[in-house]
């Protein structure tokens, strides 16, 4: 499990510096997370499911590309297929059952980040729209997932 977080930690930390400064998730790093985590998967235990191993991984992977991968496709100018590679890179590690719950934190800690920017403002609203890059907040979700699994179950079911 430690070896599991600290390959997650280093993938979020230097996909969230480069996103910070130059708006951007490059593939290279967001696949080889991916392939990282798959691999720490297949050679370490996993949870109980009916899925091999192999399965397990491709299913994480495709369910958190296709959350905002479809988002991303509608709406290009919102949001751009970085965050779509890394929150698939995140489902590796986390697994498809947890990505609405890395979605959920990491939205309500985006909400969080903009409402404070607004009350930043001397009108309490934004005079202007402000794009702020997403990758900070799945990789911030994706450790409070990795570290806590099935809270958002407990909470809500």
């Amino acid at each position: 499990m430690a070896l599991k977080i600290s390959v997650f930690c280093f993938f979020a930390v230097c996909l969230s510096l480069i996103d910070l400064r130059e708006r951007r998730l490059p593939h290279v790093l967001t696949l080889s997370a991916a392939l990282s985590g798959g691999m720490l998967w297949v050679l370490f235990p996993f949870p109980e499911t009916r899925l091999s191993r192999l399965e397990w991984v491709f299913e994480g992977y495709l369910s958190g590309f296709l959350s905002l991968g479809i988002l991303a496709w509608i709406f290009p100018k919102g949001m751009g297929m970085g965050d779509a590679f890394c929150l698939g890179a995140i489902g590796t590690f986390v697994g498809a059952r947890e990505i609405p719950a890395v979605l959920f934190v990491s939205s309500v800690l985006a909400l969080f980040v903009i409402w404070m920017m607004s009350l930043r403002n001397k009108k309490g609203r934004f005079s202007r729209m402000v794009g702020i890059p997403f990758g900070p907040f799945l990789g911030i979700g994706g450790l409070v997932v990795l570290l806590y699994p099935d809270w958002l179950v407990k909470i809500f079911w």
